[in-house]
């Protein structure tokens, strides 16, 4: 289990395919803050599915960079998990708290990530 590694579910197409171009920033700035991260490019609604089911069992924490579609398909499946929209039921306390280490860093350095 990747308990001390964010799982990062990539939507390319998002935002009429100009999110692809975001990815590299993203990366640099995960590398440069030492978060330890799993990026996966999801090819379809349903590929991002399956995802969001298997990694909320296995991943501290996981994160959608998408638009509102990529969002609105995680938060339902999560649900559906039984895991509300935070995922997983119950986390061990030392996962709960390398994920929102992991989450305050991104929010401080990105914010949200317009596309315009």
């Amino acid at each position: 289990m990747p308990s001390d590694r964010l799982s990062i579910l990539y939507n390319p197409s998002a935002g009429m395919g100009r999110a692809l171009g975001r990815k590299i920033k993203l990366e640099r700035l995960l590398r440069h803050f030492e978060i330890r991260y799993d990026l996966v490019m999801t090819r379809s609604e349903e590929h991002l599915r399956e995802l969001t089911r298997a990694h909320a069992r296995s991943y501290p924490a996981v994160v959608g960079a998408g638009g509102d579609s990529t969002f609105h398909i995680m938060i339902g499946e999560m649900t559906a998990a039984g895991g509300g929209a935070g995922g997983k039921a119950r986390q061990p306390a030392d996962q709960r708290n390398a994920a929102r280490a992991s989450q305050k860093k991104i929010r401080r350095l990105m914010g949200p990530l317009p596309l315009r």
